[in-house]
């Protein structure tokens, strides 16, 4: 459906409305009060009087619920409008209201006016002029017999925004909100029910928003020409532009009925329009079923097609609707559109003849009137003509030039034209010239000696024109060639036209093109310029004749100062040519694009592709397929072959592991790959006990668990852990090694062990004689001494007798039993240590007894 886009409520032109812009104060109050509606409104025309409470009011002849006559369908107690316009003009965004809620108009009322079934209001803001027209579309009522019982309407609501400024707004929005119906209680009483109404489902668009009592059914609706361009629903009194729209759906509090409509942009100087209708009626059944059908032209007109006020949709306003469009059934007419003259229509609506385009009061001659030029007002039948000022002012028509005096119909010179004696009718450009008499009649400027006008004399007047009755014959003339004349009056053979002395072949002659004097047969050939110079008919692009073109020119010959070379011959492999121009190296023969390392190449087999540098190379095939040089059997390059290829690396994956590397102990690698364990280093067959085995010292190989040891050499090479200066391993160390141990091959001697006497052994190591208990230096008897108690260090065979104590301690024995007697008794020898007088026998005799003591 079409939009409008254009003043509609007023005829006044841009200059009057830009004055009341200007003029005095805003003025509120003003009514449109029909016969079953009343809007009072209030500053800005807002659908409300601050002064009485009253807004859109509808009458209810008859209802069951209330009481006959007039109710209000906006909240009279609470009295609100939301009408907020926004834009952007030099990147700053613009934001005006006119809402009455707050009290405060944001724009300048200009006019305001209201009849009985229409009113409009003039604003303005800054560069912006906004003119809302508003007028009653249809009304209807629902009779039963004949009492009408409801009844209602549909106001069509219209925005003019006209930008008087010098730059362009953009991201025009107009928001039109009210807050609906008088039953809403803050106790949620007969609260209004809210719903989006779509007549059309196809469509996918919800065409109304119907706002309607609960009570009293009475019932306000919203609806636009375009639904999917302007939307219209609900919101909770919001105030800015754009908001999200919603559907309640019945809910129990009130909310406010809104259309938002875009107007895209303005540019400085112009206009555009949009609007939307709103319904209203005493019930909510036939609201909505009216409204749908006055918009889709099925009720008293269509008010968004052909039955409106802008019938053709071309912005402007039906003169029958108060607005300026003079035929409102073409869009191409209206007060904006530029006026196409002479085609009889008053496009631009100016009420003059479309025949005057200069407006002198004189229609053009080309459509039946008197106006030789009517591109100025200035030139019109009756005025005096003056020669040579470039204007017919008269027209007279007595010359179809101003500078044609001799109206001979050649301008005169002095003034741009050919005419060079406007004196004269019979000299000008064009008349007949008669030759050789002097005279340039024709004002060609011409030799009159000059007959064929081809700027040479006639060789009859002492020119050089050969023939002065063809002006295509003279000196300097391009020669017709091959047709046996001499155009040129050269005296040259016709036939040779590039005058290099060989005639065309195509007549006979030998020359192959007879435009090119470098070009005949015997010529030198040129090769490669496109040119068969010496006309033998060969490709110029083939300079060695081998029947095939350059390749710097198009061909495929790769040398063409060698017939030998072309695509096809045999190509001979490392002589550095290329003979069969297939464009691959002369040095790679295998075709791998590595050359020959016997060529200056890296391919050390240039008979295999699958060999050449950068190739992958497989280990073990006995082929260096990456030409790198190294032993194919080992992999890690450390100089020693895998040990299954004749070497001796254990590990051909790891150049630290060969059969040539240094050990290094105890890091589990066998980097010597002697097979030896990593753990024994000193190759005993025993791993350190530092890393699980049982070598205390992996330093030497004679020393580990099960060596024999060595006594007193002070190595443990058995590892057992004990001294090695306790051969007996009592604990204690030989008294020869610093010890306490006097004998180390008997565990039972050594310091600290008890002494077992007279078994010749000195079982705790103190030096002392074996056969001397007491210690007193006398063994006892019996053992080779002489101590008769060797219990006692006091008696010994060196102690001095103490007489009369009873105790014999040996200086005065004058008896010892011989050797093998028994104490007590004479033997038959005496000891040694008897006196001499008693070995003698002196006293002997006397004894009749033994001695004391004994």
């Amino acid at each position: 459906m079409p939009r409008l886009a254009a003043p509609l409520h007023s005829t006044l032109p841009l200059s009057t409305l830009l004055a009341l812009a200007l003029a005095a104060p805003a003025r509120a109050g003003v009514t449109m009060s029909g016969s079953s509606w009343e809007i009072a409104y209030g500053e800005c025309g807002t659908w409300v009087d601050p002064d009485s409470g009253a807004g859109f009011q509808i009458a209810d002849p008859y209802s069951s619920s209330v009481a006959y006559g007039w109710n209000d369908l906006t909240y009279g107690v609470d009295p609100w409008q939301q009408l907020t316009f926004q834009w952007v003009q030099d990147g700053a965004t613009v934001t005006v209201e006119a809402n009455d809620a707050d009290g405060v108009c944001d724009w300048t009322v200009v006019e305001e006016w209201a009849g009985d079934d229409e009113a409009y209001h003039v604003y303005r803001h800054g560069d912006v002029q906004v003119t809302k027209y508003e007028y009653v579309r249809l009304r209807y009522g629902v009779t039963s017999g004949s009492t009408t019982i409801d009844q209602g309407g549909v106001v069509t609501v219209w925005f003019e925004v006209v930008n008087l400024g010098d730059a362009a707004i953009t991201d025009l929005q107009v928001m039109h909100g009210v807050n609906v119906d008088t039953e809403y209680t803050w106790a949620g009483t007969g609260a209004t029910l809210n719903d989006v109404l779509d007549y059309y489902p196809a469509d996918g668009l919800g065409e109304y928003a119907e706002a309607a009592g609960a009570g009293t059914d009475l019932t306000m609706g919203y609806q636009t020409c375009d639904p999917d361009v302007d939307p219209v629903g609900f919101g909770s009194f919001e105030t800015g532009v754009g908001v999200s729209l919603s559907d309640p759906g019945g809910a129990s509090s009130d909310a406010t009925l809104h259309a938002v409509l875009d107007g895209g942009e303005v540019a400085a100087g112009s206009a555009t329009s949009f609007g939307f209708f709103a319904g209203f009626g005493s019930t909510s059944t036939y609201t909505p079923y009216y409204t749908t059908l006055l918009v889709a032209g099925g009720l008293d007109g269509d008010v968004c097609g052909t039955g409106s006020c802008d019938g053709d949709g071309d912005g402007w306003m039906d003169e029958r609707c108060g607005g300026n469009d003079c035929d409102d059934g073409d869009d191409d007419e209206n007060p904006e559109a530029e006026e196409t003259w002479y085609d009889g229509e008053d496009s631009d609506c100016a009420d003059d003849s479309d025949y005057d385009a200069d407006g002198d009061g004189f229609d053009s001659e080309a459509y039946g009137g008197e106006d030789c030029d009517d591109g100025d007002d200035a030139i019109s039948p009756g005025d005096r003509e003056i020669w040579y000022d470039g204007v017919d002012t008269d027209c007279s028509g007595s010359g179809t030039s101003d500078y044609d005096a001799d109206g001979d119909g050649h301008d005169s010179e002095a003034y741009g034209g050919d005419d060079c004696d406007d004196t004269d009718d019979d000299v000008y450009t064009g008349a007949t010239d008669t030759w050789y008499d002097g005279v340039d009649s024709d004002c060609d400027d011409a030799d009159d000696y000059d007959a064929d006008g081809d700027g040479y004399t006639s060789d009859a007047f002492g020119g050089d024109d050969c023939d002065d009755d063809d002006e295509d014959v003279r000196p300097g003339a391009t020669d017709t060639w091959y047709d046996g004349e001499d155009t040129d009056c050269g005296g040259e053979d016709d036939y040779d036209a590039d005058g290099d002395g060989e005639r065309w072949d195509y007549f006979g002659g030998t020359d192959c093109d007879d435009r090119d004097a470098s070009i005949s047969a015997g010529a030198a050939e040129t090769w490669y310029d496109g040119v068969d110079s010496d006309c033998d008919g060969a490709s110029d692009y083939d300079a060695d004749g081998d029947g095939y073109d350059s390749a710097a020119h198009g061909g495929e010959d790769c040398d063409d100062g060698d017939s030998r070379i072309h695509p096809g011959a045999a190509d001979t492999w490392y002589d550095g040519v290329d003979s069969d121009c297939d464009g691959a190296s002369d040095y790679d023969r295998d075709g791998d694009g590595v050359d020959s390392d016997e060529w200056g190449g890296l391919d050390c087999d240039d008979r295999d592709a699958s060999i050449h540098w950068g190739a992958t190379d497989t280990w073990y095939d006995g082929e260096d397929s990456d030409c790198d040089g190294a032993d194919d059997y080992d992999a890690d390059e450390d100089g020693d072959r895998a040990a299954g290829y004749g070497g001796g690396d254990c590990d051909d994956t790891d150049p630290a592991v060969s059969s040539d590397m240094t050990e290094t102990w105890y890091d589990g690698v066998d980097s010597d790959c002697d097979g030896a364990s990593d753990y024994d280093a000193d190759g005993d067959s025993h791993d350190s006990v530092a890393h699980g085995g049982d070598d205390c010292d992996d330093t030497d190989d004679r020393i580990y668990d099960g060596a024999t040891d060595t006594w007193y050499d002070g190595v443990d090479s058995d590892c057992a852990g004990d001294s090695d200066y306790d051969a007996d391993g009592d604990g204690l160390d030989s008294a020869l090694y610093g010890g306490t141990d006097c004998n180390d091959t008997d565990a039972s001697v050594g310091a600290g062990e008890p002494e077992t006497w007279y078994d010749g052994v000195d079982s705790d190591c103190d030096g002392a004689d074996d056969y001397d208990a007491d210690g007193d230096g006398d063994r006892a008897e019996g053992y080779g001494g002489r101590d008769c108690d060797d219990s006692d260090p006091s008696i010994s065979s060196d102690a001095d007798e103490t007489w009369y104590d009873g105790v014999d301690k040996g200086r005065d024995r004058k008896h010892q039993a011989s050797a093998g007697a028994t104490p007590g008794r004479v033997g038959p020898s005496l000891a040694p240590w008897m006196p001499a007088t008693w070995r003698s026998g002196v006293g002997i005799a006397a004894v009749a007894g033994p001695l004391d003591g004994w």
